[in-house]
């Protein structure tokens, strides 16, 4: 979504909520790999620590810190799993030209979005879906995935085969709080 639906490129700005996801430590690792600055929010030191490792430039604890004060006006690209709640903020942030990718709607469906704002910036809201596309689709996407240097060629980008053998990149399906810190954050 980052590449083929916002058209993230080198040395641009990406937020992504949610770095300790599935998708979020393979948006890293993709940013990092394409020459991006990564920025991510998570929820703990545990996968804070992880989106480090793994690449990430500027690292937000949502618990702690105000992403929209610490990027306002710089994020070119946002991937967002979280939808209504951090619809303002994301837009604050935003860069002029900037894409708004939302592909989850964890923070809820509606929210209230300031179309002045939004064309100031001359910025661009891109809702996508896994679910939504058909099978035929899903099954492309996996494939970028699987062999990203056929779906780089296909698309007109540029592979970085060299750049993703340095960083040692790795798939991470779960990244979750080791049992101690979770039980600490209920209490």
């Amino acid at each position: 979504n980052v590449v083929t639906e916002a058209g993230l490129r080198a040395g641009e700005t990406l937020l992504i909520h949610g770095g300790g996801s599935g998708i979020g430590t393979h948006a890293i690792q993709l940013g990092k790999a394409l020459g991006a600055t990564v920025a991510v929010t998570v929820g703990s030191g545990f996968k804070a620590q992880r989106c480090r490792e793994l690449g990430a430039d500027i690292v937000i604890d949502y618990h702690d810190e105000d992403f929209a004060e610490i990027l306002r006006d710089r994020a070119d690209v946002i991937l967002d799993i979280m939808g209504a709640k951090y619809l303002p903020r994301n837009v604050d942030v935003l860069a002029t030209a900037g894409r708004l990718v939302v592909i989850g709607l964890m923070g809820g469906r509606k929210g209230e979005l300031d179309l002045g704002k939004l064309l100031s910036k001359r910025a661009a809201v891109i809702a996508t879906s896994l679910r939504a596309r058909p099978a035929g689709e899903k099954a492309a996407i996996v494939a970028a995935v699987r062999e990203p240097e056929s779906f780089s060629s296909a698309h007109g980008l540029t592979f970085y085969a060299d750049e993703i053998a340095a960083l040692g990149l790795a798939p991470t399906l779960v990244m979750m709080d080791p049992p101690e810190h979770s039980l600490k954050r209920r209490l």
